[in-house]
């Protein structure tokens, strides 16, 4: 499967629900999530 970069998620986010909003507009589930924090803005998530 291929890398999606996420940008500008807050930290506080749970991945379930990351999950689940991307489910819901049509993306396949991810195997894993990567957190990068930000440098002073808000942070991304790698799928």
């Amino acid at each position: 499967m291929a890398d999606l970069l996420v940008d500008n998620i807050d930290a506080d986010i749970a991945d379930d629900d990351i999950k689940e909003f991307l489910v819901k507009y049509g993306f396949p589930p991810f195997d894993g999530i990567e957190h990068i924090p930000g440098d002073g803005s808000r942070p991304a998530v790698l799928l």
